[in-house]
This record gives C-alpha cells, structure tokens and sequence, in this order.
C-alpha cells in the first residue's frame, strides 16, 4: 500500500464489505493458493491504517484459510513506517485475537541481527514476546534473512542460532532467494545450458547445503566480514536442509513425476519430442523431489535438460549408489505397482523405509519390462498397511532417470480420455497466427492436460495445465489444424 492510492484499496461498500478484498478471496480461490505477503512499506494516516486492519479482518472473517503474512515494517497505531527488528508487545497486535484475526504471521525486518549488533541477536527476546502473548513463536515469527544483497553471504546468519540439535527460536523468512538464478539471467549467463547447469547447480547448494547433498549439509569455513561481498562463495553457507527439518506432500497414493521444474527448452512426451523451443509455465510444474539431492554411495546426480521422458527434464545419473527421493507418509492396505522410465542404467532396486522400522531400507529389485528409447522398470511393494517414511532408489551404472511413478495396483497411469473437448477462436495474433481458447471437462482423477497440435509434420505441444480451460497465444495454424487432449 502507498498514500497515493490506499484510499481506492481501502474502500468499503454500504453493506460494510470490502471489494477489493473479496476479490482477492476470489483469485485464491481460482487459483488455489495458500494466501499473500503483505509489503506495506510506505507510511499512511492513523485513519487509514485501522481502516486497513478493518480490511484485513473481513477477509479473514470471510475466508480464514486465506493466510496473511505482514512485514514488520508499519506502526499498528499511527500507520508511519516502523521497523521494530524482533517480534515485540507492540508489532504481536498485528495478529490480531483469536476472534478477529488480521496476519497470520510477521517477517521481522532483517536487523534483528547485524555485524555490529541488531536489535535480538539470538531471537530470545522475539520467542519471549509470542509466548508472553500466547503465540508459537515458530508459527508466528519469521526471521528475515536478505538474499536479495547478501546471496550466499548475507549478514543474517541464522544458523547462529538454528543447526541439528538446536531448534529455532522462531521461523525463518528468505527475501529473494531466486536472486543467484536472477543475477544469471540479467548477465546472460542462463542462456546457454551450460550456463543454466551451473546456476541450477548454485540453487541447489542454496537449500541443499555446500555439497549439494542434505545429507552432508552444514558451512564447510567459517563466516567472514565484510558480508553481501562475495556472494557466491557457497562454502561459508549451511544450506536451508540444515536448518529446517523437511516435510513432505506425499501422504497418499498415487506419486509420480517427470522431473518437471516448469520451464525448459524442449518438451517431450514419452520420450517423443513434441516442442522444440523454450517454455515456461511454473502452474504445470511436478511436485518436487523431497532432496535435491541426498545421495549416498558414488553417484552423481543432476538435472539434465537435453532429453526427458515426459516434461523438459530428466535426471541424470553418473555412477552407482543410493537416491533418496520422496519423504512420504502414507499407508496402503493393497500392493504398491512402482514403474521407472530409465536409459543407460544396468539395474534398479526399489528402496522402502517403514516408519516402525527408520534405520532400515526395504530393497526390492525392479524388472526390466520394456527395452526401447526409455526402458521400462517395474515391480511392487506390499505395505500390508504398513506406514511409508521413505522412497529411495539404488541403481547401477550411467543413465538417466525419466519417470518414477508409484500407484495402488490395478488402477490404471492414466485416466480416461476427456469429454467436452473444444476450441474456439480468440483473435489475430498477427503473422497469420491465431489466439485460441480450449475447454473440456474437468476430470477428478487427472492431474494435468497436455493440449497438442496435431499436423501433416507431427505433433506439436501447445502447453500443460491443471484446470478445464486452456489459452494458447499466437498458434501457427500452417502446423495444424487438429488438435488434441
């Protein structure tokens, strides 16, 4: 918010709702997401700033899933900016009372550690004030640390006070940790695969650790002033794995993925290349892997972009050993059916963790089932409504990765064919290109639609996305004028 306009942010109709905010119900609700940040880093009137927590009141009354997260960077009482640098009596009413709540969480400003001092150095005083006020101080504070200047070295170190056997004092926030990709970018350097390996390979080491393994996580030398110089000297950072005990989305059947991190500069289906240049579209990106990449033994893994099974990735696997892949918690009274598309590798093994069982891996040898361009791997499990912590794989020799899928056996990979498929014409997009608009009907055992061009030269791929509509921007109807779902 900024003077200039906060008042048509702010205003409220007869009936007292507030239409800016019920539209920001309706956009989370359309698109799914948990909630905002909410930047509020220009000074306003005592007048507006209760008007503002009047606004953000009804939207939680409204919709109290919507989660909130304020900087602490505005006084509660007169609107002005205010960095407080620590969780405090005062910045803790932003939440609000159980009754009528407003954020959900504060991102304390960074100076809450500094190289010459900082307002709670070790978060003690931040962790005192949420208990004092009855809040957990992890679900309620987020200490920010600024990547954005700092990269791997900035002058935040919040593994000064977090580290295996030392829990956090509170949460922390990371301000533009996309910025080592970003830098890249800008410099030109992203544009050539070598130069997206590296970076990709930088972003690893950022929540990985300085190996690029969870497993070995932790700074490899010492910090040294002066902070936000050398910034990608990753040796001298701890990795988020170091920090924060991963969780997991994987608690029910069934898993898959395509190694797709939603942007690449092909696309393959079943192994088929069916789009030639670069895409990017983060809405159709796989559930990602739990590590990235926590290895044991002598393989090396990375994210290769030159061939894929089903997205614009693969891994690729250099020597043999151990990959752990999904942290799950899940149960299955019926076999698990597991199928890997792989090339090049000699033999895979299927690894289960039990949770009444931790300390041991289940190994299961996969058969090689479908010799061609992606040889097919599969095999079962039998959970016996046994409880899954973990999935692994061990292979041997050179290769790559492509799928890994794991379902309830006997149901099928795919669903059933869409209904209610159309296209209609959305405009001129110049150079005899045409916009196009698609639908059908929403499926509730699919996951993602691949909309497809069908031509005298093949099949072309137009896009993937998770909902029943589908717009594609200036098609070339010289490839086709055929298209499918």
């Amino acid at each position: 918010p900024r003077p200039v306009d906060f008042d048509a942010f702010l205003v409220q109709a007869g009936d007292g709702s507030f239409p800016v905010a019920d539209k920001m119900i309706e956009i989370r609700a359309y698109f799914g997401f948990d909630g905002l940040f909410i930047n509020q880093e220009g000074s306003v009137s005592a007048a507006q700033i209760k008007k503002f927590q009047d606004f953000l009141r009804y939207l939680k009354r409204r919709d109290p899933d919507f989660y909130l997260q304020g900087y602490d960077s505005a006084d509660f009482d007169s609107g002005e900016v205010s960095y407080e640098n620590r969780l405090s009596e005062n910045n803790l009413r932003w939440l609000g009372t159980p009754d009528a709540p407003i954020y959900d969480s504060l991102f304390m400003n960074y100076w809450w550690q500094a190289t010459t001092g900082g307002a709670d150095r070790d978060l003690s005083k931040s962790a005192a004030s949420a208990v004092a006020a009855g809040r957990d101080p992890r679900v309620v504070g987020f200490a920010g640390v600024e990547h954005q200047k700092g990269g791997f070295r900035p002058e935040e170190d919040f593994g000064s006070v977090a580290g295996p056997g030392r829990p956090a004092p509170t949460s922390v926030a990371l301000f533009v940790d996309s910025q080592i990709w970003l830098n890249g970018s800008w410099d030109g350097a992203t544009s050539t695969v070598e130069g997206r390996a590296t970076y990709r390979d930088l972003e690893q080491r950022f929540w990985s650790g300085p190996t690029g393994n969870p497993g070995t996580s932790g700074r490899l030398e010492p910090r040294t002033p002066p902070y936000r110089t050398d910034t990608l000297n990753y040796r001298q950072w701890d990795g988020i794995a170091h920090w924060i005990t991963e969780r997991s989305p994987y608690g029910t059947l069934p898993i898959a993925t395509d190694f797709n991190v939603g942007v690449g500069s092909a696309f393959f289906l079943e192994g088929t290349k069916v789009r030639d240049r670069g895409w990017d579209n983060m809405g159709c990106a796989d559930r990602a892997l739990t590590w990235q990449f926590w290895t044991e033994g002598d393989v090396v893994v990375s994210l290769d972009e030159s061939t894929s099974y089903g997205s614009g990735h693969s891994l690729a696997l250099r020597g043999g050993g151990v990959i752990h892949l999904f942290k799950t918690d899940l149960t299955a009274d019926k076999a698990i059916a597991v199928e890997i598309r792989a090339q090049g590798v000699s033999a895979i093994d299927l690894g289960v963790t039990w949770q009444d069982a931790p300390s041991e891996i289940d190994w299961q040898p996969l058969t090689k089932t479908d010799p061609a361009g992606w040889d097919g791997w599969t095999g079962g499990v039998n959970a016996r409504g046994r409880r899954v912590a973990r999935i692994s794989l061990r292979t041997s020799g050179d290769g790559r990765i492509g799928r890994v899928s794991l379902r309830e056996a006997g149901k099928p990979l795919k669903p059933a064919t869409p209904t209610g498929f159309q296209v209609a014409d959305a405009g001129d997009a110049g150079d005899g290109k045409r916009h196009l608009t698609f639908g059908w009907d929403l499926q509730s055992d699919a996951v993602g639609y691949d909309v497809l061009q069908i031509g005298a030269s093949g099949t072309s791929w137009l896009g993937r996305v998770h909902r029943d509509v589908f717009f594609a921007e200036a098609v070339d109807l010289a490839g086709g004028r055929q298209f499918q779902l």
